[in-house]
């Protein structure tokens, strides 16, 4: 371990930030606190402060330079094929740091670096002809994406309010009361034992659910076309 020094020489905000992002790979965004981030660097904590700031700060500089990470996908894609890219790709990029998806879904849109995504998302939506809707279906697609994301990490450390954290005995209770329901067999059976199971399940799980989120609302704006057209069409007739 570095020796731990009052003074913060050759400390910049980079070498801070580095250094919080890795710990945040190693043990999530809520597992390592000012005093672990200045032990990594071998200063004081307010050295860290006098660089950067609080934890705050320093975690918002963090997921600012994660979400810089985010695929930029080619603007003038189908909207259905934008989103497919760009929200698979934000779901690799958070994995890989547990917790900042839930830190994200709070108050990500309020990131400076998160304007060109916002940007181009509803751009593809505003060109495929949503409307007022667009907002909607926006934060619809990016709250499922990035929610499933946070349920994960949550799961896997332990984190929600599940009980008990004992994957295995959790597991071991469903297969028990599968037994005596067939809707939870059914569920065991088609979702639980492959997401145990199959490192890659979760991930064309959320696949999967998001296309069929967009056809829903490719269904929503079919039908709110028509009714316009119609509308229309009936407005031309009686005039």
């Amino acid at each position: 371990m570095a020796r731990i020094g009052s003074g913060h020489k050759g400390l910049t905000p980079e070498r801070v930030i580095d250094a919080a992002t890795e710990l945040t790979r190693e043990v999530g965004l809520d597992g390592w606190s000012i005093r672990d981030l200045s032990a990594r660097l071998g200063v004081a904590p307010s050295s860290i402060y006098h660089h950067v700031g609080d934890r705050a700060a320093v975690v918002r500089r963090v997921i600012g330079g994660l979400t810089v990470q985010f695929p930029l996908v080619d603007p003038d894609l189908d909207w259905r094929v934008w989103f497919e890219e760009t929200l698979l790709g934000v779901r690799d990029t958070l994995r890989g740091y547990p917790g900042v998806a839930r830190w994200f879904m709070m108050r990500g849109p309020a990131l400076p670096e998160t304007a060109p995504i916002a940007d181009a998302g509803m751009a593809a939506l505003a060109r495929a002809g949503f409307g007022d809707r667009a907002g909607f279906a926006y934060a619809v697609m990016f709250n499922q994406v990035v929610g499933s994301v946070a349920f994960g990490d949550d799961r896997d450390s332990g984190g929600s309010d599940a009980d008990p954290h004992d994957r295995a005995a959790l597991l071991a209770g469903l297969d028990a009361q599968a037994q005596s329901s067939p809707g939870v067999a059914t569920l065991v059976r088609t979702l639980v034992h492959p997401f145990a199971t199959d490192p890659v399940a979760e991930g064309r799980f959320t696949r999967d659910a998001l296309r069929v989120t967009m056809r829903g609302l490719a269904a929503e704006l079919a039908e709110a076309t028509q009714a316009t057209s119609s509308g229309e069409a009936e407005g031309e007739r009686r005039t």
